[in-house]
């Protein structure tokens, strides 16, 4: 009996002591590495071959907005 007794509180311990999964937080418009074109930012000097997280852009050629229009029906 004493066996079946310690059994039972070991899993008892064990279920009680284990790690809860955490919910990850929700991904934010900063967790993305786009370029940007904020002014004022500062331009850095590369030399060479180098990837580069969240640059700044200076200048992207003839870029055009289209508005994308919901033609579905709704709202």
């Amino acid at each position: 009996m004493g066996f079946f007794v310690q059994l039972l509180i070991a899993v008892v311990i064990a279920i009680v002591t284990a790690p809860k999964p955490t919910v990850p937080k929700p991904a934010s418009l900063t967790d993305l590495d786009m370029p940007t074109a904020e002014p004022g930012r500062n331009l850095p000097v590369i030399f060479g071959t180098v990837l580069m997280k969240d640059p700044n852009v200076v200048w992207y050629g003839d870029f055009e907005l289209t508005a994308i229009l919901d033609n579905s029906g709704k709202g």
